[in-house]
Protein backbone atom coordinates (compact mmCIF):
# COMPACT_ATOMS: atom_id res chain seq x y z
CA UNK A 1 0.00 0.00 0.00
CA UNK A 2 2.74 2.46 0.97
CA UNK A 3 4.66 1.50 -2.15
CA UNK A 4 1.64 2.38 -4.38
CA UNK A 5 1.14 5.68 -2.57
CA UNK A 6 4.83 6.48 -3.10
CA UNK A 7 4.55 5.71 -6.84
CA UNK A 8 1.40 7.85 -7.19
CA UNK A 9 3.06 10.78 -5.36
CA UNK A 10 6.21 10.40 -7.42
CA UNK A 11 4.27 10.85 -10.66
CA UNK A 12 1.81 13.42 -9.28
CA UNK A 13 4.44 15.71 -7.74
CA UNK A 14 5.56 17.28 -11.05
CA UNK A 15 1.91 18.00 -11.91
CA UNK A 16 1.30 19.58 -8.51
CA UNK A 17 4.44 21.69 -8.71
CA UNK A 18 3.75 22.87 -12.25
CA UNK A 19 0.25 23.98 -11.31
CA UNK A 20 1.56 26.66 -8.94
CA UNK A 21 0.57 30.04 -10.28
CA UNK A 22 2.35 33.40 -10.11
CA UNK A 23 1.03 36.44 -8.25
CA UNK A 24 -2.18 38.18 -9.19
CA UNK A 25 -2.07 39.98 -12.55
CA UNK A 26 1.03 38.09 -13.66
CA UNK A 27 1.43 35.38 -16.24
CA UNK A 28 4.40 33.05 -16.06
CA UNK A 29 5.45 30.62 -18.70
CA UNK A 30 8.07 29.69 -21.19
CA UNK A 31 8.71 32.63 -23.49
CA UNK A 32 7.51 32.44 -27.08
CA UNK A 33 9.77 35.36 -27.94
CA UNK A 34 12.48 37.34 -26.17
CA UNK A 35 13.35 41.00 -25.89
CA UNK A 36 15.53 42.03 -28.85
CA UNK A 37 18.21 44.23 -27.27
CA UNK A 38 20.12 44.36 -30.59
CA UNK A 39 17.28 46.24 -32.26
CA UNK A 40 17.26 48.93 -29.56
CA UNK A 41 21.05 49.18 -29.38
CA UNK A 42 21.28 49.55 -33.17
CA UNK A 43 18.66 52.30 -33.06
CA UNK A 44 20.48 54.25 -30.32
CA UNK A 45 23.91 53.75 -31.88
CA UNK A 46 22.55 55.17 -35.14
CA UNK A 47 21.21 58.18 -33.23
CA UNK A 48 24.60 58.73 -31.61
CA UNK A 49 26.35 58.51 -34.96
CA UNK A 50 23.94 60.72 -36.92
CA UNK A 51 23.80 63.45 -34.28
CA UNK A 52 27.47 63.15 -33.29
CA UNK A 53 26.46 62.75 -29.63
CA UNK A 54 29.34 62.81 -27.19
CA UNK A 55 29.27 61.25 -23.75
CA UNK A 56 31.10 60.75 -20.50
CA UNK A 57 32.29 57.51 -18.97
CA UNK A 58 32.80 57.38 -15.20
CA UNK A 59 34.67 54.39 -13.81
CA UNK A 60 34.96 53.44 -10.15
CA UNK A 61 37.39 50.57 -9.68
CA UNK A 62 38.18 49.35 -6.18
CA UNK A 63 37.44 52.77 -4.69
CA UNK A 64 39.26 54.90 -7.28
CA UNK A 65 37.30 57.11 -9.67
CA UNK A 66 38.21 58.23 -13.17
CA UNK A 67 36.23 59.82 -15.98
CA UNK A 68 36.68 60.09 -19.71
CA UNK A 69 35.06 62.25 -22.38
CA UNK A 70 33.83 60.07 -25.24
CA UNK A 71 33.33 60.90 -28.89
CA UNK A 72 30.27 59.46 -30.64
CA UNK A 73 32.38 56.55 -31.93
CA UNK A 74 33.76 55.79 -28.47
CA UNK A 75 30.30 56.08 -26.93
CA UNK A 76 28.97 53.56 -29.46
CA UNK A 77 31.86 51.16 -28.72
CA UNK A 78 31.20 51.35 -24.97
CA UNK A 79 27.43 51.16 -25.42
CA UNK A 80 27.73 47.98 -27.46
CA UNK A 81 28.94 46.14 -24.31
CA UNK A 82 25.25 45.57 -23.56
CA UNK A 83 25.06 43.15 -26.51
CA UNK A 84 26.41 40.42 -24.27
CA UNK A 85 23.01 40.44 -22.50
CA UNK A 86 21.23 39.33 -25.69
CA UNK A 87 18.78 36.49 -25.05
CA UNK A 88 16.96 36.75 -28.39
CA UNK A 89 18.79 33.86 -30.03
CA UNK A 90 17.33 30.67 -31.55
CA UNK A 91 19.29 28.38 -29.22
CA UNK A 92 17.81 30.18 -26.17
CA UNK A 93 14.13 29.85 -27.11
CA UNK A 94 12.27 27.91 -24.46
CA UNK A 95 15.05 28.38 -21.90
CA UNK A 96 13.67 31.51 -20.21
CA UNK A 97 10.53 31.95 -18.12
CA UNK A 98 8.46 35.12 -18.69
CA UNK A 99 6.40 37.17 -16.29
CA UNK A 100 4.40 40.18 -17.46
CA UNK A 101 2.79 42.66 -15.09
CA UNK A 102 1.50 46.22 -14.99
CA UNK A 103 2.11 48.71 -12.17
CA UNK A 104 1.63 52.49 -12.10
CA UNK A 105 0.75 52.50 -15.79
CA UNK A 106 4.02 50.82 -16.72
CA UNK A 107 4.38 47.37 -18.24
CA UNK A 108 7.12 45.17 -16.79
CA UNK A 109 8.45 42.10 -18.63
CA UNK A 110 10.84 39.81 -16.77
CA UNK A 111 12.79 37.04 -18.51
CA UNK A 112 14.45 34.62 -16.06
CA UNK A 113 16.78 31.77 -17.01
CA UNK A 114 15.41 28.34 -16.22
CA UNK A 115 18.89 26.78 -16.34
CA UNK A 116 21.85 27.78 -14.13
CA UNK A 117 24.20 27.08 -17.02
CA UNK A 118 22.86 30.12 -18.92
CA UNK A 119 25.13 33.08 -18.27
CA UNK A 120 22.42 35.74 -18.71
CA UNK A 121 20.26 35.09 -15.66
CA UNK A 122 17.66 37.84 -15.94
CA UNK A 123 16.50 40.63 -18.24
CA UNK A 124 13.82 43.12 -17.17
CA UNK A 125 12.05 45.53 -19.50
CA UNK A 126 10.01 48.52 -18.31
CA UNK A 127 7.76 50.38 -20.77
CA UNK A 128 4.98 52.93 -20.96
CA UNK A 129 4.22 53.78 -24.58
CA UNK A 130 7.88 53.23 -25.37
CA UNK A 131 10.83 51.55 -23.72
CA UNK A 132 11.91 53.27 -20.47
CA UNK A 133 14.41 50.97 -18.74
CA UNK A 134 16.25 47.73 -19.41
CA UNK A 135 18.01 45.81 -16.64
CA UNK A 136 19.99 42.62 -16.82
CA UNK A 137 22.21 40.33 -14.81
CA UNK A 138 24.78 37.80 -15.87
CA UNK A 139 26.91 35.24 -14.03
CA UNK A 140 29.98 33.45 -15.30
CA UNK A 141 31.75 31.22 -12.85
CA UNK A 142 33.56 28.11 -11.83
CA UNK A 143 35.14 26.79 -8.66
CA UNK A 144 38.19 28.95 -9.31
CA UNK A 145 36.63 32.34 -10.08
CA UNK A 146 33.35 34.06 -10.87
CA UNK A 147 32.20 37.27 -12.51
CA UNK A 148 28.81 38.82 -11.86
CA UNK A 149 27.63 41.62 -14.14
CA UNK A 150 24.51 43.70 -13.96
CA UNK A 151 23.35 46.74 -15.86
CA UNK A 152 20.58 49.29 -15.96
CA UNK A 153 19.92 51.29 -19.11
CA UNK A 154 17.69 54.25 -18.25
CA UNK A 155 16.41 55.74 -21.50
CA UNK A 156 14.72 58.69 -19.76
CA UNK A 157 17.94 59.76 -18.03
CA UNK A 158 20.25 58.95 -21.00
CA UNK A 159 22.51 56.70 -18.97
CA UNK A 160 23.78 53.16 -18.62
CA UNK A 161 25.23 51.81 -15.38
CA UNK A 162 27.24 48.59 -15.44
CA UNK A 163 28.43 46.85 -12.27
CA UNK A 164 30.99 44.07 -12.33
CA UNK A 165 32.15 41.92 -9.40
CA UNK A 166 35.04 39.51 -9.71
CA UNK A 167 35.86 36.93 -7.00
CA UNK A 168 38.31 34.07 -6.95
CA UNK A 169 38.92 31.12 -4.64
CA UNK A 170 41.93 32.84 -3.09
CA UNK A 171 39.75 35.61 -1.67
CA UNK A 172 40.69 38.23 -4.25
CA UNK A 173 37.82 40.57 -5.10
CA UNK A 174 37.47 43.40 -7.58
CA UNK A 175 34.46 45.64 -8.00
CA UNK A 176 33.87 47.95 -10.94
CA UNK A 177 31.12 50.49 -11.45
CA UNK A 178 30.89 52.07 -14.91
CA UNK A 179 28.45 54.77 -15.90
CA UNK A 180 27.93 56.08 -19.42
CA UNK A 181 25.82 59.15 -19.95
CA UNK A 182 25.20 61.47 -22.86
CA UNK A 183 23.45 64.69 -23.74
CA UNK A 184 19.70 64.71 -24.20
CA UNK A 185 18.55 64.99 -27.78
Amino acid sequence: MIYRLFIVLLFAMPLLLSSCSPGEGEEAGICDSHFDIHFHLDEWEERFSQRDVSGIKVIVANGETDSLNLSATQLIENFSALREFDIDQPNLMGRYRCVDSVANGRKLEIYTAMDDRLSVRKVEIEKEEELIKVRGSKYIGSVIASIEKSFEWNLLENEVVLEIQYKNMFGKKHEYWIKLFWEAE
